[in-house]
């Protein structure tokens, strides 16, 4: 009976060193570094907005629809050299050379800007998932260390109920085997509890410009993206089935369809949404992985911008 109070306390002990951390929020360097961002696009945006005079453009269209291709035009709103076409187009008609290098040395300008606000804004992404990728490896090794040391423990223990098993041995040999194997049951309910505990453990991450909320919450102005990547993310378009979409609507319904950030009819579903939008909140290890992926998707829909744009500078190209 001694030998099986001791066993019973050293699995208390166990319990207490491994559940009693489990409540804390780990933190790292990687999870409360911020990435580097500069606010110059947007004031030099602000800054255009307010020397920009507005014109009529409807008779725009079917100029431009000869000579430039829809991508093109889209994109060209995107970054406000719409009026700029109009004017490249009538003055290489009209062949008036004179006029026409300046228009495209204003364009080239323009489109230069739109790459370094892409750029910038990609940048910024890489390093966000960078920095989840660091905070999950620092998570995962806590928790691998963590579930050797109960591994150990626990194989120490099963040799011990195993010895007294040899020791007990004799006139009461059935009840002692009884004993050992109900510690024996205590010992692997115990690893496993304590094991999937470990597993839940979480890790505080913090992200003052949260990427993934804008897009969840789809502001008619972003403070998060630069101009030319929201208005490109939140511009009304038809698809080819003729339907009024948005970047933002499409990048929604990948994470939908890959089940980010969870199954929208599980009870989990409300919680994960407002731990994505937060700017500090404790994550599990797949919770990182979701965040992770949810980020590499609207990577992967920025970065069409540049196609775009390369497009752009190819069908301005002077003759």
């Amino acid at each position: 009976m001694k030998i099986r109070g001791i066993l019973l306390l050293g699995l208390l002990i166990i319990i207490q060193i491994f559940t009693g951390c489990t409540s804390k929020l780990l933190v790292t360097q990687a999870t409360v570094q911020d990435c580097y961002f500069s606010d110059v696009a947007f004031k030099q945006d602000s800054l255009n907005k307010s020397h920009q005079k507005s014109k009529d453009t409807t008779g725009y269209a079917e100029v431009l629809k000869k000579r430039f291709s829809q991508n093109v035009l889209d994109i060209s709103k995107d970054i406000d050299v719409y009026e700029l076409l109009y004017e490249f187009a009538i003055a290489e008609k009209n062949g008036e050379k004179d006029k026409l290098y300046p228009i495209h040395s204003k364009i080239q300008q323009r489109i230069s800007l739109a790459q370094l606000q892409v750029s910038s804004v990609l940048s910024e992404l890489h390093c966000e998932v960078n920095r989840t990728l660091e905070a999950q490896k620092a998570l995962d090794d806590w928790i691998n260390k963590k579930n050797n040391q109960l591994t150990v423990y626990s194989i120490a223990l099963g040799s011990i109920t195993d010895l007294m098993g040899i020791i007990s041995q004799g006139s009461a040999f059935v009840a002692a085997r009884e004993n050992t194997l109900t510690i024996i049951t205590v010992t692997l309910a115990t690893y496993y509890g304590v094991r999937t505990l470990l597993l839940r453990k979480k890790t505080v991450l913090e992200h003052s410009r949260n990427h993934i909320r804008d897009i969840l919450d789809n502001p008619e102005k972003s403070k998060i993206y630069l101009p030319v990547v929201w208005n490109f993310l939140s511009k009304p378009y038809y698809d080819e089935n003729k339907k009024l979409v948005t970047e933002i609507a499409l990048i929604q319904k990948e994470w939908e369809k890959y089940g980010y950030p969870d199954d929208k009819k599980s009870k989990r579903y409300p919680s994960k949404i407002e731990l994505l939008k937060s700017d500090r909140g404790g994550y599990t290890s797949d919770d990182l992985t979701v965040r992770v992926e949810m980020l590499k998707i609207i990577i992967q829909e920025i970065s069409t911008i540049n196609y775009d744009l390369e497009q752009l500078q190819h069908e301005v190209l002077l003759k």
